[in-house]
């Protein structure tokens, strides 16, 4: 999926989309992260686990 071009060098920005069950899924996702994206409230999928993201967490708050 082709975004904005980048104003400093003037070349075309590009997402690539995947993680899909299937293709007619991936086939209508663009225009609702390309909306996203204009928008600023993308967010970039992740592959962390809650269990990782709760271990940081409580590490963070032992710390305070």
């Amino acid at each position: 999926m082709d975004l904005n071009k980048d104003e400093v060098t003037g070349k075309r920005k590009q997402k690539l989309l995947s993680g899909y069950d299937r293709k007619r899924d991936a086939e209508r996702a663009p225009p609702g992260v390309l909306s996203d994206f204009i928008k600023g409230t993308f967010v970039e999928p992740s592959k962390i686990t809650f269990g990782e993201i709760m271990e940081t967490w409580l590490k963070d708050k032992k710390l305070q």
